[in-house]
């Protein structure tokens, strides 16, 4: 049996008693992709592996919309070494979850192009190279620019060669493939990473 007080269930915008006392009510909320990790730490912890759970994960609203969420908790009863009885508290941190990913969209993507940043660009290369010598697969690299760009900057502004470089970006994202990795590499000049 699992209980849900009013709030869990204002959260998910349930009316308090609107959802079912069971483990599975619960289970069937989690994303189906987090579903296998909340269990695994639980079960750790029940089987008395680990102090406490902790787990982040995303829960199904009743409107269909998913939230992340943050559940901790613990054993409070045994019995013969069995977990009687399990306490837990949840918590949405889903602003938290969308701030992580867009300080992780930042930290890897060349502001201006919004393609892969230099630094970024070094840990996939270094990723791909170990699997090129691993698999024994071939690898290619491109390394491009444009030529006079000082010219474009001087003439008509750095607005306009900002705009030069958005495109370049774009349009080389089009052309190729989806496993291959564009970067701006510096300035003016690109690399390509074909795995």
């Amino acid at each position: 049996k699992m209980t849900f007080n009013e709030k869990f269930e204002n959260i998910l915008g349930y009316h308090y008693g609107e959802l079912e006392n069971t483990i599975g009510q619960w289970l069937e909320l989690i994303h189906p992709e987090d579903r296998s990790g909340v269990e695994t730490s639980i079960q750790k912890h029940i089987q008395g592996s680990s102090s406490f759970f902790r787990c982040e994960y995303r829960v199904q609203k009743k409107d269909g919309s998913w939230i992340w969420v943050l559940s901790s908790g613990m054993v409070t009863s045994r019995e013969e070494g069995n977990a009687i009885r399990v306490v837990g508290v949840l918590s949405e941190i889903t602003d938290r979850k969308l701030l992580e990913e867009k300080l992780k969209y930042l930290a890897n993507t060349d502001v201006l192009t919004e393609v892969t940043n230099r630094r970024h660009f070094f840990e996939l290369a270094e990723k791909e190279l170990e699997r090129t010598v691993r698999y024994q697969t071939p690898l290619s690299i491109a390394i491009f620019d444009v030529d006079n760009f000082k010219l474009i900057n001087d003439q008509f502004g750095h607005l306009s060669g900002d705009q030069v470089l958005t495109q370049l970006a774009q349009r080389s994202l089009s052309i190729i493939r989806d496993m291959d990795i564009l970067a701006r590499y510096g300035g003016e000049e690109f690399v390509i990473l074909f795995p």
